[in-house]
């Protein structure tokens, strides 16, 4: 009977340790790939786990086990840390795509506004110029009140809001000082054409008398051609006026 169950005892050790023999090679085998710096695949990942269990199970050395466990963690620590800075770059890359998104979005609505401004002012300054353009119909002093009017409105001064506005005034104020400048260049020509006009008429009246002019017609008659000369009336008929002063004067 001793015989007996010293055998079994035997057979039983011989077999245990044939299990920490191949849980060895095992664990060695699956050590392989990552032992030669090759990181292993997810697979191989899961064969290293799994011959580990088996050799802590089976008794194979602690020392063993233990560099494989360490291995293994090393191995999930790494995929954490790649799985982490994966999702970093995702979450930058979004940021970033997020950023574009925004800058091409401002960038869409500036331009918008700067167009719509921009036709504002087109639309602004065309108007201000028609209504400069009809005013040359009105009687001028009308158009005088009128463009004085578009001056005080459109002085550069008065324009608070914003540099775009004081531009805009600036353009409006030359447009509008230029007509004005215009006006009062025609209305001179008018007035000086008038009073050439007038004091010519005035000598010929003189000269249409002939040679009897009363003494008192004679002191108005050197009033005349003074007044004709300063028109500009022409030498002419000054010189004409002066001989007939010269001819009826005492």
């Amino acid at each position: 009977g001793s015989s007996s169950r010293l055998e079994g005892l035997v057979a039983l050790a011989s077999q245990a340790a044939a299990g920490r023999a191949a849980a060895s090679a095992a664990l060695s085998a699956a050590l392989w790939w990552f032992d030669q710096g090759g990181g292993g695949t997810a697979g191989e990942l899961r064969s290293l786990l799994a011959a580990v269990d088996g050799a802590r199970a089976a008794g194979v050395n602690r020392a063993e086990v233990d560099r494989a466990a360490a291995v293994v963690a090393a191995v999930e620590e790494e995929e954490r840390a790649r799985a982490e800075a994966a999702r970093a770059q995702a979450a930058r890359l979004a940021a970033e795509a997020a950023a574009r998104a925004e800058a091409e979005r401002a960038a869409a609505e500036r331009a918008e506004a700067e167009r719509k401004a921009a036709e504002k002012i087109a639309a602004e300054i065309a108007a201000v110029r028609e209504s400069v353009r009809r005013s040359m119909s009105m009687p001028a002093a009308d158009r005088k009140r009128f463009l004085r009017g578009l001056q005080v409105q459109w002085h550069p001064d008065r324009q608070y809001d914003s540099a775009a506005q004081r531009e805009l005034a600036d353009e409006i104020s030359r447009i509008v000082n230029e007509a004005a400048r215009v006006a009062k260049e025609q209305a001179a020509l008018v007035r000086s054409k008038k009073e050439r006009t007038e004091a010519f008429d005035n000598l010929q009246r003189y000269l249409n008398r002939g040679g009897s002019l009363a003494p008192s017609q004679v002191s108005e008659l050197k009033g005349a051609i003074e007044r004709a000369r300063v028109a500009g009336v022409s030498e002419g008929e000054i010189t004409k006026a002066e001989s007939l002063l010269q001819r009826v004067s005492p």
